[in-house]
Formats: structure tokens, sequence, C-alpha cells
């Protein structure tokens, strides 16, 4: 059986959820055993176990939910409730966890945000930690990483389609942290990481409250000035989400809760 506590961490992609994920590896957290590898844009590696990434991109090819970066139905997703046959997928994965070493298990992928009422019903005494980072600098990385040049026309249209699955992701994330507010911990990218004052709050939250068996959390130990790119974020970005107001009421409601 897979250890009792299980924390899982998630956010939007680009959100520094790998960032986050390492401190806690650091720490004691078990976050499984075939774990995605470094490449150009996770340089000390993505640490996501290779079968839930797998098992959520089936879920969303299987039930026809997006097309590749092309946003979310969030409508549909509200309805989705994972097959007995899923389930049964999610048991393979669990019960394939070693007996051993940590006291916490549990696992890091963007993808998560979008299931996190699915995976509450299957472990209903899970933690969340969720990285909030803002939209203009998720959509702008996004966008390097597609190699896409500022300010092309192709960038614009793809950019568009960023902030849609941004917004996607995050109000699947409001909906749940305003349902279960004592389990989920939202993390702002990067100011947060390397506040002494919060890190010593966020330590207080996972280790006192939610009384989880890892080592002392240093949330600043890795971090580096290049993490934090907001000046690499074209001025064009910054005018799209000026004429979102949506987009804007999200971010500025789960800074509020963060």
């Amino acid at each position: 059986m897979p250890p009792s506590q299980c924390l899982i961490i998630t956010g939007m992609h680009r959100s520094h959820t790998s960032y986050v994920s390492q401190c806690l590896s650091r720490a004691g957290l078990d976050l499984g055993k075939d774990l995605i590898g470094a490449n150009a844009f996770n340089r000390q590696g993505h640490f996501e176990d290779r079968r839930i990434v797998n098992f959520h991109e089936m879920i969303l090819q299987q039930y026809g939910l997006r097309s590749k970066w092309k946003g979310i139905d969030v409508d549909r997703l509200e309805q989705l409730e994972f097959s007995p046959s899923d389930v049964q997928s999610i048991k393979n994965i669990m019960n394939d966890i070693p007996k051993k070493t940590s006291l916490v298990y549990g696992w890091k992928d963007p993808r998560a945000s979008l299931f996190l009422p699915q995976w509450n019903t299957l472990y209903p005494h899970a933690y969340y930690i969720i990285m909030l980072r803002h939209p203009v600098l998720s959509v702008s990385s996004l966008l390097r990483r597609r190699g896409h040049h500022p300010g092309r026309v192709p960038s614009i249209v793809r950019a568009m389609s960023f902030f849609n699955l941004w917004k996607s992701y995050n109000q699947r994330i409001l909906s749940f942290v305003r349902t279960h507010p004592d389990r989920c911990l939202i993390i702002h990218a990067m100011s947060d990481l390397h506040d002494p004052i919060k890190s010593k709050k966020f330590n207080h939250r996972i280790l006192y409250q939610w009384k989880l068996h890892l080592s002392p959390i240093d949330f600043s130990s890795l971090y580096k000035p290049d993490l934090d790119n907001s000046s690499q974020a074209p001025s064009f970005l910054w005018l799209m989400y000026n004429l979102q107001p949506r987009i804007q009421q999200l971010y500025n409601n789960l800074r509020k809760i963060g």
C-alpha cells in the first residue's frame, strides 16, 4: 500500500512547479521512481512521474478535452468522473510504489490542476501545493519554449491560446481551493520562494499544520536570478493581458488566497 501521507504539486505549466518539487524532494518527499529527466528548459529535471503524466494525457485525449495547447473545456471537466478502468490504472500506479524510504509520497504534474476534484475523490486526505505565476510570465515562458519569435503574428495567435490555457488551469484551481482551503497551499512564483518570512510560514503549514513527515524545506536554496525572468516578457503580452479583465480578476483572486 502507498504511504498514508500524500502531497500533490501542481499549477499552470511554466510556474516553477519543478523548482518546488526539487526542494520538497530534498526534504524527503518521494516523487516516484520513473521521473522525466532534464532538458534545456528544465535543467535540473521535471520531477514528474512519467506514469502520472501519461495517465493525465490519456484522459485528456480519451475524453477529447483539448487540442494541443488550445485551452480546456472546463464545463465538460466539471462533469467528468474517472471511469472504473481509469481508477484501475491509478491503482496499478499506486500499488507499484515501493514500500520503502519516505513516509510521504506525492507527485508533481501541472495537468493535475485539471483533475483536482477527481483526485480528491480517490485521495480525500491528500494535500496540495499549487504554484501560481503571473499569466504574462507563464505565457512568455511557453512561447520561448515553443520557439516563437516575440511580436510575430503566429506568436500572437499562440499567445492567445496560452492565455486561454492559463485561464482553464486556474479556474479549476480556484474552484478547488475555495472548497478545500485547509488542504491547499498557494505559492506565488518566484517572489514567495526567496522570502524568508513566507518560507517560514510555508514550513509551518506543511510540517506542523499538515504534519507531513518531511525535513524543514529550504525554498530558497536553489534560487537563481535567471529563474525570475519577468524582464524578458515582451510588451505585446502585457498589452494582451490588460485587455483580458477575466484573467486579471482570476489572477487577483488567487493572489488574495495565496
